[in-house]
């Protein structure tokens, strides 16, 4: 089969987490079974394309052009712009030469599956295309991340990100969604109907973990790991408040793995407050690659 992933991240490109592991892990595992696989992402550096192993990738540079203007930057007006339309600039300032490079490697050869994730309406050019099927991978769009984070608002750039998000759903062919939560979350922001969002959840190759048995552990003694970027949406609140509940059943230490990004309202000083009588008990450690994590 010939699959086409549109994706802002990819490891090799723009890495902001997960989504880019899964774009990775999914695209290269297919292509161990002689699928044709093509990965349109977003590149920090320069519009390129090549092959990563066995994957087709499509890099693409956004010309943000008001950042790099020097009288944008002079009379403060890039400050202006990013905080009324920068979302839903940055977003489609990658989205549309996304889709015109979709369209002309969909030109030479059609693909069979397309897949889009779920920012800002990333893949929603392509549902006007009656011969595409899109499937739209719910990870955890930016609407459901502001409200999770607590940093949604009523502005203009949150709005149309909101309407640009529900339309590509609504106007996708399937919605695959990660969890039962994630459905209902997005069901109920979105007003998606519910028998339009199935669950498949993400796969991983035991191999990739059995190979980390013999590694050395992060520390010493029993401990539960939490990795990824320390933000209010991951349930990190959640996880501070039953710290205190398992250490009085068990001793464990507990592993916080990632960095603190500026949005994050202070997640770690809250996990660090609620638990100030057993901070001997937690650690925290800057980000690591994923390869270094598995004990």
């Amino acid at each position: 089969m010939r699959i086409c992933y549109l994706s802002r991240d990819y490891p090799k490109e723009l890495n902001f987490g997960g989504i880019a592991t899964y774009i990775y892990n999914t695209a290269h595992y297919l292509s161990k079974f002689g699928h044709e696989i093509h990965v349109i992402c977003q590149s920090a550096n320069k519009t390129r394309d090549y092959k990563d192993k066995k994957v087709f990738i499509h890099a693409i540079k956004p010309n943000y052009f008001w950042r790099e203007n020097r009288l944008f930057k002079k009379f403060g007006l890039v400050k202006i712009i990013d905080f009324l339309f920068g979302r839903l600039l940055s977003s489609w300032f990658f989205n549309i030469p996304c889709y015109l490079k979709f369209r002309k490697i969909n030109f030479i050869k059609k693909f069979d599956v397309v897949e889009s994730e779920d920012g800002a309406g990333i893949g929603l050019l392509l549902t006007y295309n009656k011969n595409i099927k899109l499937i739209t991978k719910l990870h955890t769009p930016w609407t459901l991340t502001d409200l999770l984070n607590k940093t949604y608002s009523n502005n203009l750039d949150c709005l149309l990100t909101k309407y640009l998000e529900k339309k590509q759903f609504l106007r996708s062919y399937a919605l695959n969604a990660n969890s039962f939560s994630l459905k209902n979350k997005i069901r109920q922001i979105y007003k998606i109907p519910s028998n339009k969002i199935n669950v498949l959840y993400y796969g991983l190759d035991n191999k990739d973990v059995d190979g980390y048995k013999d590694k050395k552990s992060l520390i010493k003694g029993d401990y539960i790991i939490y990795f990824g970027r320390l933000e209010e949406r991951k349930g990190l609140k959640t996880l501070a408040n039953a710290i205190k509940l398992v250490l009085n059943k068990k001793k464990v230490k507990f592993v916080f793995v990632g960095n603190e990004p500026d949005y994050s309202h202070g997640v770690k000083s809250y996990i660090i407050n609620k638990n100030k009588e057993n901070l001997d008990k937690i650690i925290f450690i800057k980000h690591k690659k994923r390869k270094d994590l598995f004990p």
